[in-house]
Order: structure tokens, then sequence, then C-alpha cells
């Protein structure tokens, strides 16, 4: 391998032939490295970014069973197993490892969305049939949730497992107990609310919808009044739907991903950077290791991963086949699993920990004394020896 002024990396056999040519960098590529297994490379440029590349002789394993469109992949809280959502009406429970998935049956329609809970217990799953399903961690049907009236298209556990968050073409966003008894209902989104995602200290819910805006609600009072009364504060900076919202690990960050072809990250209710680059609608957004990650998937057909600063590291191409409806992070950040509509789910192992150590190692000089700003100079604070 070679790095070039021509802000290209070059990539050659043992007899001096070019095996590929790799594209990215708006500058000098300065340094290279490899990890051990030989399926990723890291780059670090002039312009100021670092790039992970996945060498095409990698295999990414993947799993198939689904028939139709799979909508929504979630792993398991100890990255043991997931389970994904078709079009064929089933979930599906998958070994992270290998082997046949457990087909679970209950729903009449496409499900949408599907949700582990934190002690890994329960599954909650949302479904185009107007119900949330709540099911064992083996697959048996526990509580139906009746209360929509047109599709549901996300469901999500609170942090503490309590209670979940639904949300669909209705437009309403509904809160209950883990039982099926209604909480609240929060309104005020003018078009489907299309994502859902809870702060992690359950403070507030952020959610996404058809009519452009984000909103935050504010959760605090939830146990002591449980019929909440509010409209939401609105982020409004996307040009069309917003599909995805996700909030970092730290509650810092929320990011959301939209048919505008962007992703947005948000602080304190003001936008802070638009990560461009997808060609096309940008369907879900993910934080991984720690927060210092962000991945989104495209009907483009592509998975994007992005430094929180908003600085692209790589872009995962022609393994899907079409949308890429999801692409999710485990608790550890560090594996990523992506639901397509090829029919298919496939598993990225990134191994970003040693590839954002190396990179940061050759960009210190940089970060020292380059002419940055502080939250971009810390970006790289958790990898320095």
């Amino acid at each position: 391998m070679s790095a070039s002024d021509d802000q290209s990396i070059y990539i050659w056999d043992r007899k001096g032939s070019l095996v590929d040519r790799l594209k990215g960098h708006r500058s000098s590529v300065l340094s290279l490295g490899i990890n051990s297994q030989g399926s990723q490379l890291v780059s670090a440029s002039d312009d100021n970014t670092i790039r992970l590349w996945q060498l095409e002789s990698q295999e990414i394993p993947r799993l198939s069973g689904h028939h139709g469109i799979v909508w929504d992949v979630c792993w398991r809280p100890d990255g043991a197993q997931l389970v994904s959502a078709g079009a064929d009406q089933t979930l599906r429970l998958w070994d992270a490892q290998a082997g046949e998935p457990h087909t679970i049956q209950g729903h009449n329609s496409s499900i949408y969305s599907v949700d582990w809970s934190p002690d890994a217990q329960r599954i909650a799953s949302a479904s185009a049939d107007h119900t949330v399903k709540l099911w064992s961690a083996t697959g048996q049907l526990l509580t139906t949730f009746q209360g929509h009236h047109n599709a549901v298209w996300s469901v999500k556990f609170s942090p503490d497992g309590g209670y979940l968050a639904s949300a669909g073409s209705d437009r309403n966003i509904r809160l209950w107990y883990a039982d099926g008894t209604p909480i609240a209902q929060l309104s005020g989104h003018e078009g489907t609310v299309w994502a859902v995602a809870f702060s992690p200290d359950g403070r507030y819910l952020v959610s996404g919808s058809e009519d452009g805006t984000l909103r935050q609600w504010d959760l605090a009072g939830l146990n002591r009044t449980p019929s909440i009364e509010q409209t939401g504060d609105i982020l409004s900076g996307h040009t069309g739907s917003v599909w995805a919202v996700a909030v970092s690990p730290d509650g810092k960050t929320i990011a959301s991903a939209g048919s505008d072809n962007t992703v947005r990250l948000w602080q304190d209710g003001e936008l802070m950077h638009i990560l461009r680059g997808h060609h096309d609608w940008v369907r879900s957004v993910s934080f991984g290791l720690g927060g210092n990650i962000i991945a989104s998937a495209s009907d483009d057909g592509t998975i994007r991963c992005w430094q929180i600063t908003g600085q692209p590291l790589h872009t995962f191409s022609n393994h899907h086949r079409g949308i890429i409806w999801q692409a999710s992070f485990d608790r550890t950040g560090q594996q990523l699993a992506s639901a397509g509509a090829d029919g298919q789910v496939r598993l990225w192992n990134l191994q970003l920990d040693d590839l954002m150590r190396q990179g940061c190692e050759w960009m210190a000089d940089y970060l020292a004394y380059g002419d940055l700003s502080e939250a971009d100079r810390l970006v790289c604070e958790d990898y320095r020896q």
C-alpha cells in the first residue's frame, strides 16, 4: 500500500501490479495503517480527516431468512443475539455468531420496528397492523398494545425498561407501561412520526416526523403526573421528512437523519453540524464507540461512518442491494448490524478502538497546534495514551 499527494491510496500485489485505488480524501494522504486481520485500513490526511476502509477481500457475514424487506434490526444488550423485523410479518432471532434464526409470528402486517429491553428479557415490536406487541426473549407473546389508529413505525423501551414509547402514522406518540396500560399521548407533529428515541437518563424523548421537524419532550414529571400536556420543543432545520433520531450515550447530542440526504447533529436545541455525503434519503442513524462515532444508512445503498465532529470516516458500499433501512451499533460500539430492502441482515466487526487510536496518534501534532475549534481538538481525548 502507498499514500500519495494526489489524494489517493494505492494497493499493489506482490508482483507490483496495481490492485485498487482508494479515493475520498481531499488533500495529501499522510499515513496508513492496517488492522491485524488485514481487513481494514485507516488513513490520515492533510484534509484534517481520518478515514476507515473495508478491504474488499473481507467477507461480510450475511444473515438470510426474511422474505422481503428487513425494516429494522436490534442487538440484544449483551451483543449475543439480534432480532430483525420484516415485511414478511415476522421477527427473527439470530445468534450473532452463526446458526438458523428462530422465527416469531403474530403480527398481521409488516413489522417496522423492534427493540430489546435493557434487561434482555423482553422484545417489543411495532407494525402496520396498528399494534405494538411485547414478547418474551424466546418469542412468546406477552401483551398486545392497542391504541394507535394507523401503522406504528417506531417503538422503544425506556432506559429503565419500565415503559415504552411508540409512534406512527396517526401523528401521535403513545407512552405505555410494560403491561400494556396507556400512560400518556404526546401530540403536536403534523405528519407521520417515523421515529422516537429516549435520552439515556429517560428524562426526555426525541421524535422525528414527516413534517420535517424533531420534537424534544420533557418526561421528567412522568412518574408523578402521568397525563402530559405539552407539544414538545421543536427543532427545525431539515428540508424533508425526519426519518430517524438517536441520542448520544452522554445525552448531550441528538442526531437526526432525513429525506434531505443529510444527518444533523444538535446540542441544547441548536444545530451544530450538517453531515453531507449521502446521495439519497437517509433512513437511520446510530451512535457507537461511546458516542464518538455515528453510522448512517441510506437509500443510496451505503452506510457511512462519521466522527462526532462531522468529519467522514468511511463509506461501506456494494454489500446490500438497494435501500438500507437500518444500521445499528451494539452496546460496545464495535459491531454494526444493517438491514436492507434486499431481505438481508449483515454484520460488521469494525474494531474502531484500535483504528481510532492509530489515527489519533498520527494526527497528534495537528490536533495540538492546528487551527481547530475546541470541540474538534478534543475528538481524540479518549484515545490518548
